[in-house]
């Protein structure tokens, strides 16, 4: 077998460890992410880049499309509905020696990026599988994040986005209703006489784990019950559309109004009871009308378009030794086929070696490219860190009207990172900076645009209480900081978060 030298020094030692453990029947997959061919399939709503081949990209996009359809069903969201840029899928097989791109071993993962989130997969598997109740969750959450005007009530949040993780996934059918397990054995086995006080919780940042799975199981109870405790769908999703005006309304009248019209405390309570108790419930089955032919491209990626997928997807799980690995492959390839390098290898370089700290090697290795919109954003991102590595005044000003000049680019057509480099160059300003066109910039101003780019990403609510804590407003950034541990599933943002609160603490 044919294996070539992965792009690190110890390179041969751990391919050799691998043909040995493979010997002896461990399982280590025999070709690792980086000699592994990929294709790139597109639909309205997903780019997925996978190397388990055509077919299976092809399968993998149109369930997710389902997915996104079935979602918005239960979230009681329009059906065209879509998050502002695709959600970026990477499917690969990484279970190799090593294991270089793996978050806590899981073999799916969402990362929680600002633009748009990314769907990491790992390891060959069914759709079910792969994608599980707990990741449906939190694209369901998502979803509904970016595509509400206004923040909608903790248990309302909860209640939606647990139900759309029991979302089953059959082709173009979409089953929305199964009973969620645990929230149902656990409700019954309660038997609270008040179920409806979760219409008062404004925080989670306070709870104990048990404490929070009671609140996360009474809102799911309550959200099923209304929807499908009758055999008609009609009266709850009404009364659940009123709470959804409700809250996007932005008035506390028409959303207390609207929870109201739900009945007393203790009827609703006995509608749960009865509900999950009765063994017997609807369900529904949606069949989604998938994209025309015409709305899915699909083609085979050169090793080098590969390798830069790859090496983005380590930048996004900050790793920039990794994908720097991955870049100076990318670049070698570029070069060995007569071509000239490209401007994202080189921008992408340059990002990882300033982010490893070896900021003479990354201004030498930066490239100045026309602000187009396919690499604008990577383009200013990289200003921002040469900013940030500049102890001179004019200096740093010269790569802000970079930066700015780049974003407007980006803004300009559809190249994704816009609200990350907003978040970035928030981060960066202290006091204000002018743009070049007659008006100047503050973090907060940054703060504002990254936010009005829509994409419904908690990391803004971070940096949010990043800056207020940087001007010594700790209550402010507690207030920030409990959106992100109160709204998060994801561990990694909780802990990052929390921080601020024990600083106001």
């Amino acid at each position: 077998m044919n294996v070539m030298p992965e792009p690190t020094s110890g390179a041969p030692r751990r391919v050799v460890a691998c043909l040995i453990l493979l010997a002896i029947g461990t399982g280590c997959a025999s070709v690792s992410p980086w000699n592994q061919g990929f294709v790139e399939v597109v639909t309205p709503n997903f780019r997925v880049t996978s190397s388990f081949g055509e077919a299976a990209a092809r399968s993998l996009a149109l369930e997710l499309e389902t997915l996104h359809a079935g979602t918005l069903y239960a979230l009681g969201l329009p059906p065209d509905g879509r998050l502002p840029n695709r959600t970026r899928v990477v499917a690969f097989d990484d279970r190799g020696f090593g294991r270089p791109f793996a978050i806590r071993g899981e073999p799916a993962s969402w990362i929680p990026s600002v633009d748009a989130p990314i769907l990491m997969i790992r390891a060959p598997g069914s759709f079910a599988e792969r994608v599980t109740a707990d990741l449906r969750n939190r694209y369901a959450r998502r979803v509904l994040r970016a595509l509400s005007r206004e923040r909608p009530p903790l248990w309302y949040a909860e209640g939606r986005g647990y139900l759309a993780s029991t979302i089953r996934v059959s082709g173009t059918i979409a089953e929305i209703g199964r009973l969620h397990p645990e929230h149902a054995r656990a409700i019954i086995e309660w038997k609270r006489s008040d179920l409806a006080d979760v219409f008062d919780v404004t925080r989670l940042d306070d709870r104990s784990r048990a404490s929070r799975s009671e609140f996360e199981a009474a809102s799911w109870a309550l959200v099923h019950t209304i929807l499908f405790d009758a055999p008609q769908k009609q009266a709850g999703r009404r009364a659940l559309e009123r709470v959804r005006v409700g809250f996007e309304s932005g008035r506390t009248g028409p959303l207390a109004d609207a929870i109201e019209k739900l009945g007393t405390r203790r009827a609703l309570a006995e509608r749960v009871w009865t509900h999950l108790g009765s063994g017997k419930h609807r369900v529904d089955r949606v069949q989604i009308a998938g994209p025309e032919s015409g709305e899915i491209a699909s083609r085979t990626l050169s090793p080098r378009e590969a390798h830069v997928a790859l090496a983005e997807l380590a930048l996004d799980l900050d790793r920039p030794a990794l994908a720097l690995e991955y870049f100076d492959r990318a670049r070698e390839e570029a070069l060995g086929d007569g071509s000239a390098s490209h401007p994202d290898i080189e921008l992408g370089r340059a990002l990882a070696l300033l982010r490893l700290g070896r900021a003479a090697e990354g201004r030498e290795a930066h490239v100045q490219p026309r602000p187009d919109a396919s690499v604008a954003a990577r383009a200013a991102e990289v200003e921002l860190e040469l900013a940030r590595s500049s102890g001179d005044a004019g200096e740093r000003q010269g790569h802000f009207d970079l930066a700015l000049a780049h974003l407007r680019a980006a803004s300009s057509g559809e190249g994704e990172g816009v609200a990350r480099v907003w978040l970035a160059l928030a981060r960066l300003i202290d006091g204000e900076i002018p743009t070049g066109q007659g008006d100047t910039l503050t973090a907060a101003r940054c703060l504002e645009l990254a936010r009005a780019e829509g994409t419904g990403a908690l990391e803004i609510d971070l940096v949010d209480a990043e800056l207020r804590a940087a001007d010594g407003r700790m209550r402010a950034a507690a207030f920030a900081a409990r959106e992100v541990v109160s709204r998060s599933h994801d561990p990694m943002l909780r802990k990052r978060a929390r921080r601020y609160l024990e600083s106001a603490d």
